[in-house]
């Protein structure tokens, strides 16, 4: 997994870069938080293919409460693609999400990436600065309703072709 650099510590609460010995509990925060195995395996997809750009873990104590990672996407300029992200049920509600996105950005930053894309939920991700119109240029699979993007700077354009790691592709 990549994404090296320094540990976040919020009160009980570290965010840290994950590595290869946290995929066990990478896998098991995935699989509880959404019911399945679909998106561990997504990870796991991306990781063998060498996609993942930033990867973080949310740590209480020990245990990985939380995980989130960003892919490199084909687009126009510099872009990754947030997701997935996942906390664990009965950490959830807690604000553990939203560190971890909100870290996440701002390494993105750091690294001199241009944008981010996400699907979800709107409502969550615009307190964020994602934004479904700037996203609308984009001819992307996913593009719709859920499909944002967030600038970390000047975006050089506002139209043209993204796609996820084709990692993505084994999961439609």
């Amino acid at each position: 997994m990549q994404s090296h650099g320094r540990e976040l510590a919020t009160g009980q609460l570290r965010l840290r870069p994950a590595n290869v010995n946290d995929a066990a509990g990478i896998r098991a925060v995935h699989e509880a938080a959404f019911g399945r195995a679909d998106e561990a395996n997504l990870v796991k997809a991306l990781q063998d293919s060498g996609s993942i750009r930033i990867s973080l873990v949310a740590m209480q104590s020990k245990d990985i409460v939380g995980h989130i990672l960003f892919s490199k996407m084909e687009a126009p300029f510099p872009a990754l693609g947030l997701g997935p992200v996942a906390v664990l049920p009965r950490e959830q509600r807690r604000g553990i999400g939203s560190k971890l996105i909100l870290e996440g950005l701002q390494r993105a930053m750091k690294e001199g990436w241009k944008g981010v894309f996400v699907v979800g939920e709107p409502r969550f991700y615009e307190r964020f600065g994602f934004s479904i119109r700037q996203a609308s240029g984009f001819g992307c699979t996913y593009s719709g309703p859920f499909f944002m993007v967030k600038a970390l700077s000047e975006l050089p354009t506002s139209t043209g072709s993204v796609e996820y790691a084709a990692a993505f592709r084994e999961f439609e």
